[in-house]
């Protein structure tokens, strides 16, 4: 597997299982929004933003970058070791609704 196939699957890994193996804390009142050690993030879809940090990005690598103050390499390591070298399927598309005029 090359490293770019590597980085595509591990970018996939869900950012909210991410957060909690990271020690990050939901918020009690806002679902999208997590409690770490970097300060308050919250989380749109894919996308992730550190108020505190005026920091963001997209994707678990982004994330784990962000969090645990990592390189690129090191980040796929850290998903690698907490998800499985196999262990993550990148979602796939909805399916395309078939419209009639």
């Amino acid at each position: 597997m090359t490293w770019r196939e590597r980085a595509q699957r591990l970018r996939a890994a869900p950012l909210d299982s991410v957060l909690r193996l990271s020690g990050a804390q939901p918020d009690s009142q806002d679902r999208h929004k997590w409690h770490t050690r970097r300060g308050v993030l919250s989380l749109t879809g894919t996308q992730f933003m550190n108020w505190n940090c005026g920091q963001g990005g997209g994707g678990a690598i982004d994330l784990v970058m962000h969090l645990h103050e990592l390189g690129f390499g090191s980040a796929l390591e850290w998903l690698e070791l907490h998800f499985g070298a196999a262990a993550i399927v990148a979602p796939a598309s909805p399916p395309r609704l078939n419209q009639s005029p």
